[in-house]
């Protein structure tokens, strides 16, 4: 028999997917715990996201309006940048856009003039990061920006999500931490710190800052994910669940809700309640009342297709409707999903692409398997095998037995 998928949240960074440790009650490999906000999501100017935590700031009778901050020599190049970043990104992308060396000495001469006018290094730290991809450079520009500034919580949210999104967790945790002893009650900050707290598998932690933060701010669904993922860890799948729902309803146009609802029915669908450490199908819990599961693999269905149709390159999204199409035995759209799925692996050019494959290949051939295609499930099965031995480093025995298992099956047939 074969076990669950896996479904482990590690980190989303191009450096950690293979060697993250996984989170109780999700597996190694087959989905990430998302960056709280990712970088790429900030406007183009370089300012920070707007978060659900932040409600409009009304007026207020009988004050008159602060005087506007006397403006800055260097504003003006400033903008003739951003005129640049804004007009040439959309037109211009790779490496060295054709704008960039203008834009490049715009904002040199803009520090020169001013060096404390910090929207120039933030800026320049948004293209460094998004366009050129690279993230040292934007990382200096930051703590250039804070040596100017250093309590500045705009400059400290813009520098922790891109250590987050780069996997520079250190970085991230201090920048968050330094948010929260600012406003204790900055639920932005306090649900992501829970995030990193839950990758690092610090369970307290990361508890302490979800309950804290989802009573700043009851109705993010940012910080309802974090919890929902918390719940799973700790084997709450029920209140889990009913947790996924209240995300959904708070943000439903929000794909990362119906994901995650779909995987956690998923790991409360399994035998082992997603707590193994192995490839494979998911084999069914058969305490489950037949309707029971079937509404709910219904719902997973439904989530998934809605998060393929909204982010078609999200593999995993591919990878997990496969697992529902064969846990309804469809064996035929489940090989179609696990072909999409690996589509766009293989064009992923980041160092851990292959790697994420070799869950996919498994479970393409257990399906091929239960179709009786035992030729393409034998090549298919031997090409997981290849790929997992190349990182027999980074996985536990238990998933090679699995592997070797399901090529000896293959073989048998």
């Amino acid at each position: 028999s074969s076990s669950s998928p896996s479904s482990s949240f590690s980190s989303s960074s191009s450096s950690s997917s293979s060697s993250s440790s996984s989170v109780a009650g999700w597996r190694r490999i087959g989905g990430p715990i998302l960056c709280y906000r990712s970088f790429s999501s900030l406007p183009k100017d370089g300012t920070a996201p707007i978060t659900e935590s932040e409600p409009p700031t009304p007026d207020t009778p009988n004050t008159p309006p602060a005087s506007p901050p006397a403006a800055s020599p260097a504003e003006s190049l400033y903008k003739r940048a951003r005129s640049l970043y804004r007009e040439g990104t959309a037109q211009e992308v790779g490496a060295a856009p054709d704008w960039y060396a203008e834009f490049k000495e715009l904002l040199q001469e803009a520090i020169a003039l001013d060096p404390a006018y910090v929207e120039s290094y933030l800026l320049r730290a948004a293209v460094n990061n998004a366009v050129l991809g690279d993230t040292e450079a934007a990382m200096q520009d930051f703590a250039a920006a804070l040596a100017q500034d250093p309590n500045n919580k705009r400059i400290l949210l813009m520098r922790a999500s891109v250590a987050d999104q780069r996997g520079m967790q250190e970085q991230a945790l201090e920048d968050y931490t330094q948010l929260i002893e600012l406003d204790p009650q900055d639920g932005y900050a306090l649900g992501a710190r829970a995030m990193l707290y839950l990758r690092a598998g610090e369970m307290q932690k990361a508890e302490g800052d979800v309950l804290k933060a989802m009573e700043v701010d009851p109705y993010n669904a940012s910080h309802i994910r974090a919890h929902v993922v918390l719940l799973v860890s700790s084997s709450n799948l029920p209140e889990a669940l009913a947790q996924c729902s209240k995300a959904v309803k708070q943000e439903p146009c929000n794909p990362a809700n119906n994901e995650l609802r779909a995987r956690t029915i998923l790991t409360y669908l399994s035998e082992d309640k997603g707590a193994g450490d192995t490839p494979g199908l998911t084999k069914l819990d058969g305490s489950l009342l037949p309707q029971l599961r079937d509404d709910m693999l219904r719902t997973a269905c439904e989530d998934l297709e809605r998060v393929c149709l909204l982010v078609p390159l999200n593999w995993r999204a591919h990878l997990h409707l496969g697992t529902v199409h064969g846990l309804k035995g469809k064996f035929d759209l489940a090989v179609q999903s696990y072909d999409r799925a690996l589509d766009i692996v293989a064009s992923d050019t980041q160092e851990n692409a292959s790697f994420a494959s070799i869950d996919i290949l498994f479970n393409k051939a257990s399906a091929l398997l239960s179709m009786s295609e035992s030729e393409q499930a034998r090549s298919v099965a031997q090409l997981c095998s290849e790929r997992a031995h190349a990182y027999r480093g980074n996985l536990p025995p238990a998933y090679f037995d699995a592997i070797e298992s399901l090529v000896e099956q293959c073989s048998q047939q």
